[in-house]
């Protein structure tokens, strides 16, 4: 399973990557500090899931998720949007009514999140 982490933050993403990797150990773990390079890369070969920052500084998150929502067909399995903060109502909206399933979540993504979203997904056993 390939798992793309994309912030603008060297913490959050050793955070993220800490916690896939313990609820997926064989995970295959890719980070992005930058919109413009997982946008690059996903045209050559999109992950399974995705974890996206949707405040990244000066970039938005919305930047990728315009573009999945272009190509649907190559739309990762799970996508989640996270932020440090919670999403303000217009942000949440774009997300619900975007043509590839997004989910919501709040900075720190913990372990137990990231097992419970990859087991509904079906990339872990349940239980």
């Amino acid at each position: 399973m390939r798992v793309w982490l994309v912030d603008d933050s060297e913490a959050d993403l050793y955070l993220m990557r800490r916690s896939v990797s313990r609820a997926c150990p064989t995970a295959q773990i890719s980070t992005f500090s930058t919109v413009a390079e997982a946008i690059s890369k996903w045209r050559e070969q999109p992950p399974d899931c995705l974890f996206l920052d949707i405040n990244l500084g000066v970039e938005s998150g919305f930047e990728l998720v315009d573009a999945i929502d272009d190509a649907p067909e190559r739309a990762p399995t799970v996508n989640i949007a996270i932020s440090g903060v919670a999403l303000p109502a217009d942000s949440k909206e774009r997300l619900r009514t975007a043509r590839v399933p997004w989910q919501v979540r709040v900075k720190p993504l913990r372990e137990e999140h990231v097992a419970t979203v990859l087991e509904q997904a079906g990339f872990l056993p349940q239980g």
